[in-house]
Parts: C-alpha cells; sequence; structure tokens
C-alpha cells in the first residue's frame, strides 16, 4: 500500500521521515520543538510563522495540525486545556445521546468531523468561528421532548 512509504521512515526514525504525510510529519516535528522551546506562554498568537522561519530557515507559518498549532502558539498549558474542554463535552453529550434533540446531534456531528480533521490540517480565521458555534450549539444540550410534552434543557 503507498502508506507503507510514509510510515516506516516515522516507525524506523530515519532521514526519509521527514517527507512522510506529505511534509507534516517534519512540520510537526520543528512545532513539537518551537512547544517546548515556549512550554508555558508559546510564542504567542500567530507568531509561529516568525519562530519556524528561525528554526527551519523555510517559510513554514503552521504545522497542519491544530491541537499542536495551539499548544506551540499560547502554551502546553493552553493546548491541554482545549483539548480537555472538546473531549469532555463529547463525553458530556454521548451519555445523552439518545435525548439530545436533532439540531444539537448535527452540530455534535459537525464538531466531531472537525475536531478529528483538526489533528491533520489547522484554524484558519475562515474556519474557526463554525467550530466554535458548532461547539456552542452542541454543549447547549436541548433534549427531545418528553412524555410529558414539555421540552427538558440542562446548562
Amino acid at each position: 500500500p503507498p502508506n507503507r512509504k510514509s510510515l516506516y521512515p516515522v516507525l524506523q526514525g530515519n532521514e526519509a521521515a521527514a517527507s512522510a504525510g506529505s511534509g507534516r510529519w517534519f512540520l510537526w516535528q520543528v512545532t513539537w520543538d518551537l512547544m517546548l522551546r515556549e512550554p508555558v506562554f508559546g510564542c504567542g498568537p500567530e507568531q509561529m510563522v516568525f519562530y519556524l522561519e528561525e528554526m527551519t530557515s523555510v517559510p513554514y507559518n503552521w504545522p497542519h495540525n491544530e491541537y499542536l498549532q495551539y499548544a506551540a502558539m499560547l502554551g502546553i498549558p493552553a493546548g491541554l486545556m482545549y483539548l480537555a474542554a472538546i473531549i469532555t463535552l463529547a463525553f458530556t453529550q454521548m451519555r445523552h445521546i439518545k435525548r439530545l434533540s436533532e439540531t444539537t446531534l448535527v452540530a455534535g456531528c459537525m464538531a466531531f468531523g472537525y475536531a478529528v480533521s483538526a489533528f491533520f490540517g489547522g484554524t484558519t480565521y475562515v474556519t474557526a468561528p463554525y467550530i466554535f458555534m458548532a461547539l456552542g450549539m452542541t454543549s447547549l444540550r436541548k433534549y427531545r421532548e418528553c412524555d410529558e410534552g414539555s421540552i427538558h434543557e440542562e446548562s
């Protein structure tokens, strides 16, 4: 399979690993190094391009991984809090999945799809508002109508 060519160098840790995943592995490694260089507060919002140019002499401005990007820009604690908020919301909603309204389910699916794609992509000013709206709509926890005919909500 074609993925073998990209995966084996990464697992073996050899020089060819830098080109794995369309070059993403190299970007992830450089971003990881930047994250460790500025672990508490990060390099600052939208400042990655300057650090990455300095570290690699190649003009990269984002790592194609939103979670690494947030941790490198805002610090490891902020990156972990962002990830924890998404995971907590997902597990909380999964407990009530049979009772959630259709709107909440659709918003949750949108947020889940984005969360998965964010591992291989990155946030932009164009897409970020949509994920935050989907997360907000998911967190409303609107429930379907109950037997008594009333709609129950939790906050």
